[in-house]
């Protein structure tokens, strides 16, 4: 019973010859019994525990396998190391952040609850995580707030190569601008080339910077 309700399943999946055969092939091989029949209910719960209960887990960092895209080498506090080793081709990047909320057309008495309101984050638009409905990685576990009404932020980043966004949340009247540049020598802000500017005036909620 149980083997043919998962095997219908796949069915959907055989839209060409070439995916029937891979949904097939990979289902008789990972799940289908290698018995026709058990001869003891124990038979049944040993098949059961190693062949559905098994596969059918949520991926746990340590397991011993790098599960992409839920698992990827790990940099900052992202990623699982145990699996997936350590990301090495990193790419320093410098955010810069810029505003004043007290000049907002909201007036000066909403200044406190804009600047309570707003907050960013550094993500990575993964197309391969969103088709396994999977949120972005972002580099904070929640979103950054602003503690001043009048921003000016400078952090370094070093993040691997991807399409990675400055993302801004609750900022209502479009206070906060910045710049994004890639960080060619640490010790000489001038030789720090802007990649992509976005501004107070004509911004969106997502800011890619990096292609």
């Amino acid at each position: 019973v149980f083997y043919f309700t998962f095997y219908f399943l796949i069915l959907w999946r055989q839209a060409s010859t070439f995916s029937a055969f891979n949904s097939s092939s990979s289902f008789d091989v990972e799940f289908a019994p290698k018995q026709k029949f058990f001869s003891t209910l124990f038979g049944v719960s040993s098949w059961l525990q190693d062949r559905v209960i098994s596969i059918w887990t949520s991926q746990e960092c340590g397991d011993g396998y790098c599960d992409r895209p839920y698992e990827f080498p790990s940099y900052g506090r992202l990623g699982c190391k145990l699996d997936c080793g350590t990301e090495t081709d990193l790419n320093p990047v410098l955010v810069v952040l810029k505003g004043d909320f007290a000049k907002s057309r909201a007036g000066a008495s909403s200044t406190q609850t804009l600047t309570e309101s707003a907050s960013w984050n550094l993500c990575l638009y993964d197309e391969e995580r969103r088709r396994s409905h999977l949120d972005d990685v972002c580099w904070y576990a929640e979103s950054q707030h602003f503690t001043d009404s009048n921003v000016e932020l400078a952090i370094k980043f070093e993040i691997p190569a991807g399409r990675w966004y400055v993302k801004v949340g609750g900022d209502y009247f479009r206070a906060i601008g910045g710049s994004v540049h890639k960080v060619l020598n640490s010790s000489a802000l001038e030789e720090i080339p802007p990649l992509k500017n976005f501004t107070t005036c004509k911004v969106k909620t997502r800011r890619d910077f990096v292609g």
